[in-house]
């Protein structure tokens, strides 16, 4: 189904104006041609040496689905043989495989078994990226502990899908840089601002000025089918920054064109990027969300498989979406790039100076630094606990808190401007949290409860403590007999016919102990009869006569 916002009606024309205007567009033609100076540069057209590209995710399914049926697929799923089709000997100068390439865990045997026999036609131009179903280690063929960090994935494309520990990397085509990145960000160090892939991007969008670009990673931003993440923003706001022109994503099994936008998703016609969801590689339709088309969403198509191709000319590109054969489904367009003549704000600023920790009890400490300077502006400060970035903020002061007692921290603070640039470390500042010495509160409303003859249960109201409430020690007739994190006990160690007297002392983590609770007194009865209700006894005797 198609969703498109761009629809325009044909009119018929009024009788009698049709030759009018033939002969004005005739003169105006002849004007055109005899005036205007036309920098072919800046027309969006194809030249034969312009490089085409072609794109896709969510490819192939699990050989052993019921519907891969030795990869012809059925009518409705599986069908990455007929959108590899699209790909060979189309003279391509490479195919974009953009996640979950390889269904359902991508083990190796899988790729081996099902995508080589169909987009593993065209893997000698193939520069893939990773998605979150490469690192999966089960449900499905050669899906075992064995494929942890993706391994059949980086095994099956080799040195084409970069470092295995990093999964990002770049190249040029034409003049265009295309930048794959690894959006399953728990597996490499994070995404967000200052991490190593962003630091890695960071420096990669400096060293490329002026040129149009493209980048590509599995798991979007901004999507209409419901799966979008937030982890990307970062690499969204560096790439915003660099003017970059278009993102690739999948990830959701749909065609969707967004507008040019920003990284808050805000229509910019000026310098917003273009982004494309192609998760329509063959394995199977996904949806769009209950809550419908997202804002800047141009079109939308669930129900087709295809590639997106696009040709990238010197300073424009066009695009086009390809159905497998016997589909309708199209969609086509053509945009300008970025790239001319704005510059990058490669300059980070001043490393933060005087930094201070000071502790303001067993588990806070506050920092506090003199402002960094940038000849932009400074947008915020990195903070670090013990090599370890922990938080961000536009202040010059900090509270780092949950922190332990008797322990001792050191930190460092560094500033970031807008580009993303990030300034030198601060020196480093430590600060010691006091020992502990503050007892919990005593436990409340202590109640002993009898099961049976055997057990006693007891229950009461928690304590509290300045860094928290570590566990109970549970007394019976003045003796310590258990420990528990919980606000119950079941003592199971107890004789029938006898009184038992208990109290409870809370404890924290620095070992220091509460006032005891009050006195909860219960006595086991005679007979081992169950009584869960905890409910006086009662023993009814029938007389009989004969």
């Amino acid at each position: 189904m198609r969703y498109d916002r761009l629809s325009v009606p044909w009119r018929k024309p009024l009788k009698g104006i049709l030759p009018l205007l033939t002969v004005c567009v005739l003169l105006a033609s002849a004007l055109l041609l005899q005036t205007a100076v036309v920098d072919p540069n800046s027309l969006v057209r194809a030249a034969s040496s312009d490089p085409i590209i072609a794109a896709a995710g969510d490819i192939a399914c699990d050989p052993a689905d019921s519907t891969f049926q030795g990869g012809n697929g059925t009518g409705l799923r599986c069908r990455q043989k007929y959108t590899s089709n699209l790909l060979v000997n189309a003279n391509l100068a490479a195919v974009l495989a953009l996640g979950d390439n390889q269904y359902f865990c991508g083990g190796y045997q899988a790729f081996v078994q099902s995508y080589d026999l169909s987009w593993g036609r065209v893997k000698s131009i193939t520069k893939p990226v990773v998605g979150n179903h490469e690192y999966l280690t089960y449900g499905g063929t050669d899906c075992t502990a064995a494929n942890a960090e993706a391994a059949g994935y980086f095994k099956y494309f080799g040195t084409a899908a970069g470092n295995p520990t990093q999964g990002y990397y770049s190249y040029n085509i034409g003049a265009w840089h295309l930048i794959a990145l690894n959006s399953n960000c728990s597996d490499v160090g994070d995404c967000s601002l200052g991490s190593p892939q962003y630091q890695w991007l960071q420096s990669d969008l400096a060293a490329h000025p002026n040129q149009c670009l493209l980048a590509y990673w599995h798991i979007p931003l901004f999507s209409s089918g419901g799966r979008a993440a937030n982890n990307t923003r970062a690499f969204w706001q560096l790439l915003y920054n660099a003017k970059a022109d278009v993102i690739l994503n999948g990830h959701d099994h749909i065609y969707e064109r967004f507008a040019p936008q920003d990284p808050n998703g805000l229509a910019d016609s000026i310098n917003g990027i273009r982004e494309f969801i192609a998760g329509t590689g063959g394995a199977n339709h996904t949806s769009i969300a209950a809550s419908g088309p997202m804002p800047n969403s141009e079109v939308i198509n669930t129900d087709t498989y295809g590639v997106l191709k696009l040709t990238i000319h010197p300073h424009s590109y066009g695009w086009k979406f390809v159905p497998e054969a016997g589909a309708t489904f199209t969609d086509s367009g053509t945009n300008q790039c970025h790239n001319s003549g704005g510059t990058i704000d490669s300059t980070p600023p001043t490393a933060p100076s005087n930094p201070s920790a000071k502790a303001m009890s067993t588990t806070q400490i506050k920092l506090s630094w003199g402002a960094s300077t940038d000849n932009v502006g400074v947008q915020g400060y990195l903070i670090f606990r013990n090599g370890m970035q922990i938080a961000t903020t536009s202040n010059l002061s900090y509270v780092d808190t949950k922190l332990q007692p008797a322990t001792s921290y050191s930190y460092s603070v560094a500033a970031y401007d807008g580009a993303g640039n990030i300034s030198p470390a601060s020196n480093s500042a430590t600060a010691t949290t006091p020992p502990d010495t503050t007892a919990p509160t005593a436990p409340t409303k202590l109640t002993a409860r009898v099961i049976s003859s055997q057990q006693v249960s007891l229950s009461w109201k928690a304590a509290t403590d300045d860094t928290g409430v570590t566990g109970y020690s549970v007394f019976r007739n003045g003796e310590p007999i258990a420990t528990t994190s919980n606000t119950s006990y079941s003592d199971r160690f107890v004789q029938p016919n006898t009184q038992y007297s208990y109290t409870v002392v809370a404890y924290d983590a620095a070992g220091n102990t509460s006032p005891p609770s009050n006195t909860a007194t219960a006595t086991t009865p005679k007979t081992n009869i169950p009584n869960p209700s905890g409910a006086p006894y009662r023993i009814y005797i029938a007389l009989v006569s004969k």
